[in-house]
């Protein structure tokens, strides 16, 4: 089968999407023998970040994977941005054709190749890119079957708008929606999409990467005793991930047992300096919490394994890999009651769910794990055996590529 994959970054950027693509190209690549090419743009980052930074190679193949970088519109960029800051200041809000100049991206070549590929089927990800509309401008002899792997971030709040109209038409429009989370595909369903054409699948991880044995070396390293309990976060380091509810519970949990440290783990950005004055605060009574920034994967895995829990107080996800990655290093979870999280968390079964934004909730959860040795083994394991059933690699890519034989068979019935 011959697929493309239209993504905004891909290797070597990093991120949530880049990430998922990269491992279902190279397997679909490795275990089916597919012909798998990637379009994407020539930018470790996207359009609607300030930073640039350009990837040399316009092509290049990489683990069997064939990448085609296109450049893209940038110089009406920081004009943009003003006037969308200076909207919302004065009209809390702007119009969407501004947001779709913003994140665009503007890229003439991108759009004529995608109009133009040879392939079986089309894959694109994720909602907020003006080359998700594929399949309202799909036309002539050369359109392709699209599958929309949207990745949208819903709220609780049925009433706050988080896609465009027009992107709901492009999602209508598509043969196949690829949803993170049921919660996901339910709030599609209110929005009027077909509850047939919606695939629930998921994010996955390769546990045999996460197999080692460096705890008692990690735990050395950031110097956590053996009887000290390690509450881990791992993420981008941004106020969306609610860090500072996590370091609030973690502290009012240490007024009861002092034994328990905390470690954030994760990329930089500009929230960091105001991230590393709070833990200073917070380490005034105690040296309780720790800081490292832009780790590797390896140092990831041996930090998923010396922590005893994995914490998150993020109530913005559209999966949560995280989550699934302390699974595969048997650690039980406490994370945010919301939507998305709590259809891959199952509460008191792999992991314990806290009450968004609430520090005492929070706190009552860690505490709960940091007392009971055993209840922590129960959660992890049932979260590891969770990981293999429904989230490793081969089972995501294999999911995709049944959607993908669906939409070309659902395509082929619509043309005929």
């Amino acid at each position: 089968m011959k697929i493309i994959h239209v993504v905004l970054n891909y290797y070597p950027s990093k991120g949530g999407t880049q990430w998922l693509f990269q491992n279902i190209s190279e397997r679909l690549v490795k275990n089916y023998n597919d012909e798998v090419t990637v379009l994407t743009v020539n930018s470790y980052y996207g359009p609607e970040k300030k930073n640039y930074k350009k990837i040399a190679a316009a092509t290049e193949i990489h683990n069997g994977v064939k990448i085609e970088r296109f450049s893209f519109q940038r110089k009406h960029l920081p004009f943009l941005r003003i006037l969308v800051k200076l909207s919302n200041r004065l009209f809390k809000t702007h119009p969407e054709c501004w947001q779709e100049k913003l994140y665009g991206p503007i890229s003439s070549s991108l759009h004529n190749k995608l109009q133009n590929v040879e392939a079986d089927v089309v894959c694109g990800s994720s909602s907020a890119y003006n080359y998700m509309y594929y399949s309202l401008e799909r036309n002539g002899i050369n359109k392709k079957p699209f599958v929309f792997m949207g990745a949208i971030h819903f709220t609780e709040n049925k009433n706050e708008k988080v896609i465009r109209a027009k992107t709901l038409k492009a999602i209508t429009a598509s043969e196949f929606y690829i949803a993170n989370t049921l919660f996901e595909k339910e709030r599609l369903i209110d929005l009027g999409i077909h509850e047939n054409n919606i695939v629930v699948v998921g994010c996955g991880v390769e546990p045999n990467d996460f197999i080692n044995n460096n705890r008692v070396s990690t735990r050395k390293q950031l110097n956590v005793e053996d009887d000290e309990i390690l509450i881990g976060f791992v993420g981008r380091q941004e106020p969306l991930k609610s860090i500072d509810i996590l370091m609030n519970a973690v502290a009012d949990a240490r007024k009861i047992n002092n034994k328990i440290k905390l470690i954030i783990a994760g990329a930089d950005s500009w929230y960091t300096p105001q991230l590393k004055q709070m833990i200073q605060h917070t380490n005034e009574n105690g040296n309780a919490v720790q800081l490292v920034s832009n780790i590797s994967e390896t140092e990831k895995i041996n930090l998923y394994h010396a922590i005893d829990v994995f914490a998150s107080a993020s109530a913005s996800e559209s999966f949560g890999i995280v989550f699934v990655e302390a699974w595969a290093c048997k650690k039980p979870v406490v994370a945010s009651n919301v939507g998305s999280i709590r259809c891959v968390v199952d509460d008191e079964q792999n992991g314990l769910l806290s009450i968004p934004f609430n520090t005492k909730s929070f706190a009552e959860n860690i505490l709960l794990l940091a007392n009971n040795t055993q209840l922590r083994n129960t959660l992890g394991n049932n979260g590891y055996n969770k990981m293999l059933a429904n989230y490793t690699w081969d089972v995501i890519t294999e999911k995709y590529r049944n959607t993908y034989l669906q939409a070309i068979k659902k395509f082929k019935s619509k043309v005929a």
